[in-house]
C-alpha cells in the first residue's frame, strides 16, 4: 500500500519482472512486500530505493531526498550522476538524507520517525523548528498560505501537535 502526502507526484509501473515507482516531488509512505523475483524500486531523482520488505517513507524536495525506515530495510543507491555515492542498506530506525553531493544516515528512535509520519492521521508534530520553517511545512496542507511577516517571529522556535484540517486554530 502507498499513502500520499499532499502535492505528491508519483507514477507506478508493474511488470512481470519488476515493480517501479517514480517520485518526482512530495512524500509517500510505503508498505511493500519483499519479492526477490519481482523487486520494487522507487526512482527519486538521482537515487533508487529498493525495497527489502518494509514500511518506510520517501520525501523528495528538489535535489534533497529523505528516506525513513520504520520496519524491515531498504537499499539506497545513487544512480546516474549520483552513482559515485554508492549504495547503502538502511535498516529499521534509519533516516537517510541524500543529495547529489552526499548521503548522511542516522539512527533515530522509532517513535520520532513515526511522529514525522503523523500526516497520515491528519496531524503534524513539531519539536522546535523555527516558526517560518514550520509554517512552510504547514502550507503544504492548505489552500490559503499562512504568512509570517515578522523575521524575528519567524525565527522563534515552535512545538506541538497541529491538526492539519484546522487552519484557523
Amino acid at each position: 500500500t502507498i499513502d500520499l502526502n499532499p502535492n505528491t507526484k508519483l507514477r507506478l509501473a508493474f511488470e512481470r519482472e519488476r515493480r517501479s515507482a517514480w517520485v518526482s516531488g512530495g512524500e509517500a509512505y510505503f508498505q511493500i512486500a519483499h519479492d526477490p523475483g519481482r523487486p520494487f524500486v522507487i526512482h527519486a531523482g538521482g537515487h533508487d530505493v529498493t525495497v527489502l520488505g518494509t514500511k518506510f517513507s520517501v520525501r523528495r524536495e528538489r535535489d534533497l531526498l529523505r528516506v525513513a525506515v520504520l520496519q524491515g530495510a531498504v537499499q539506497l543507491k545513487g544512480v546516474g550522476r549520483n552513482s559515485t555515492l554508492g549504495s547503502t542498506v538502511l535498516p529499521r530506525g534509519s533516516m537517510a538524507v541524500a543529495t547529489s553531493m552526499a548521503t548522511i544516515v542516522t539512527r533515530e528512535p522509532l517513535d520520532r520517525l513515526d511522529q514525522g509520519l503523523r500526516w497520515r492521521e491528519g496531524a503534524m508534530v513539531l519539536d522546535g523548528p523555527p516558526l517560518g520553517q514550520a509554517v512552510a511545512e504547514l502550507n503544504r496542507y492548505t489552500q490559503i498560505p499562512i504568512v509570517v511577516a515578522d523575521d524575528q517571529l519567524a525565527a522563534m522556535a515552535i512545538g506541538g501537535v497541529f491538526q492539519l484540517d484546522n487552519r484557523d486554530r
